[in-house]
């Protein structure tokens, strides 16, 4: 008997012996047994549930005829069964996802057009030996090459042509700042020197003298160096938040003493102009919220007589006003109006004097002219600046001339001239001011309020009133009877006055003599006849009788509290 074993492990035995059929069975179970089940003609793809329970084994092939495809089983889990396309590679239109394995090949090409990336990498370890044209849609010579470097301290910078330029290394201490097209570098100034932002380019501010103060001058303009100028030189206006106002009146009306009148003082350092009397009534405003923030207080123009120009003039004694001749000035003013009450414009000078120092003309106006053109002013008073309209809005804004110069021959007196410029204004119309300052200098410094004592002190110079607000029965002064029907009576002033003042009272019968025992002499007479000093008023009042001569006297108001005297030295 002949018989062979192949490397399968297949029995073959010559078809003559015994045994051939039983042999041949054998055979074939055992490839059975090792061969993968096979779907010949399928009639659909495999699917996660062609698993081990159909007989599928890793290896099994499904031909789907209609693909036509061949499959291969990875798996036949029970109904998780895994079967990988093998042909064609992949279908038009579908993805092939190869798992954890490995594709090589020589040459990678892809077709897909601009615009869509051709590779999608989640890692973001490095790649070596990766040799790419461009990096961030640049070319190579787009990046700095530290090879063009020439010295320690240079600079690679981008360019418009292809190659990157190098920026020089500059002095030490040079600043590098972006130029128009390339950085560039500013050369360092001198000690002292202060760097500021240009309209353009940094610059530097050439060092100032020794005690000069920086000062901005707002947006879109460069600092300058200011003279320091404290004091006086500061703010000049005594009154410049409308605070003090002696007189007592909080809305000066044509019914008010004083009245609202052309060329007559109402707030302290205020004199009122207008184009005739009655024209607007003058309002102190103490009300929160109606006067600029920092302040309490502010003032208040409303028209009474429609379609008139009217302002104020702030007059200075010369003793302050030459101290800027020769120099330069700036104003401001804070400003608004009122919707619907509106005012549309108003106007400032700085006017000089050239006359006789503090003998003056106290209105300035010869002639309001048509609305759009400045008045036209009295012999003596020269306009420094040309006035045009400063704007007005509902809310409190700051209205500046600046960089005025104070040139006008032999000036003696400076003031500042601020008016209503609409002829069409309407009964009820508005205007409000405040925080005004006149400082030397071209420009506008910061404003600089005054305490109210400072203020209150600084307007006794001119004016000072004693009134019965507070008392009915106030002390205005001690006496001394020199008859039976006449005394004298002293008012001490609290600081020396400018001038010899002129006197005022409300009235003879407001005020009383107490005398010695306490009782009282009404005044009937006399209370106007008065000799005043710089640091005094006298008072000639006269009773109808009962006083004793040599006595001591006492002048107090008469149960009042209207009663009032003042003493002016107003300019």
């Amino acid at each position: 008997m002949s018989t062979t074993t192949t490397y399968n492990e297949y029995v073959k035995l010559d078809n003559s012996e015994a045994g051939f059929a039983s042999q041949m069975h054998a055979n074939l179970d055992l490839i059975d047994a090792t061969t993968a089940k096979m779907e010949r003609s399928a009639v659909r793809a495999p699917g996660v549930g062609d698993d081990v329970d159909d007989g599928y084994s890793a290896g099994s092939i499904w031909i789907y005829a209609g693909g036509p495809n061949i499959y291969v089983c990875e798996s036949a889990a029970q109904g998780a069964a895994v079967w990988r396309q093998v042909w064609p590679v992949t279908a038009v239109g579908a993805d092939i996802d190869f798992g954890a394995y490995e594709v090589r090949a020589q040459t990678f090409e892809s077709d897909v057009a601009t615009g869509t990336a051709p590779l999608a990498i989640a890692s973001t370890t490095k790649v070596a030996n990766l040799n790419a044209d461009k990096l961030d849609d640049l070319e190579g010579s787009a990046y700095m090459v530290k090879s063009l470097i020439a010295a320690r301290g240079d600079i690679l910078t981008g360019s418009a042509a292809a190659t990157p330029s190098v920026l020089t290394k500059a002095a030490r201490g040079g600043i590098l700042c972006a130029g128009a097209d390339d950085p560039a570098y500013l050369t360092k100034g001198n000690q002292g020197a202060i760097l500021y932002a240009g309209a353009d380019d940094p610059a530097y501010l050439a060092v100032g003298a020794k005690g000069q103060v920086l000062a901005t001058q707002g947006a879109s303009a460069n600092p300058v160096w200011l003279d320091r100028t404290p004091g006086l030189y500061h703010n000049a206006v005594v009154n410049p938040q409308f605070e003090v106002n002696q007189r007592g009146i909080d809305h000066y009306t044509s019914a008010t003493n004083p009245a609202n009148n052309d060329d007559t003082y109402t707030i302290d350092g205020v004199n009122l102009l207008s184009d005739g009397n009655n024209i607007v009534d003058v309002y102190q405003i103490t009300t929160p919220g109606q006067y600029p923030v920092g302040s309490r207080t502010c003032m208040a123009f409303q028209v009474v007589t429609a379609n008139h120009k009217a302002g104020f003039v702030v007059l200075f004694n010369s003793s302050d006003s030459i101290k800027y001749a020769g120099k330069t000035a700036s104003l401001q003013f804070k400003a608004r109006t009122l919707a619907p009450y509106t005012i549309n414009n108003v106007r400032a000078e700085i006017i000089s004097w050239s006359s006789t120092a503090d003998v003056l003309t106290s209105d300035p106006i010869n002639s309001w002219e048509a609305q759009g053109a400045n008045p036209t002013l009295v012999a003596n008073w020269t306009a420094e600046n040309t006035g045009s309209n400063l704007a007005l809005t509902d809310s409190f804004q700051i209205l500046k001339i600046e960089n005025v110069a104070i040139d006008t021959a032999s000036m003696t007196n400076l003031a500042i001239l601020v008016w209503i410029d609409d002829t069409d204004c309407a009964a009820g119309d508005l205007v409000y001011f405040g925080d005004i300052q006149l400082n030397e200098g071209p420009v506008c410094l910061p404003f600089m309020p005054r305490s109210y004592m400072d203020a209150l002190n600084a307007c006794y110079f001119t004016f000072f009133q004693m009134d019965s607000r507070d008392d009915v029965y106030t002390f205005f002064g001690p006496g001394q009877a020199v008859g039976t029907t006449s005394a004298r009576a002293v008012i001490v002033f609290p600081t020396p006055m400018r001038a010899d003042p002129a006197m005022t009272v409300s009235a003879d019968a407001d005020f009383v003599l107490q005398k010695g025992d306490s009782t009282f002499e009404a005044v009937t007479s006399g209370m106007s006849d008065s000799r005043c000093t710089r640091f005094h008023g006298r008072i000639s009042p006269a009773t109808a009788g009962n006083l004793v001569a040599g006595d001591a006297t006492a002048l107090l108001s008469n149960n009042k509290t209207t009663a009032w005297i003042r003493f002016s030295a107003e300019l």
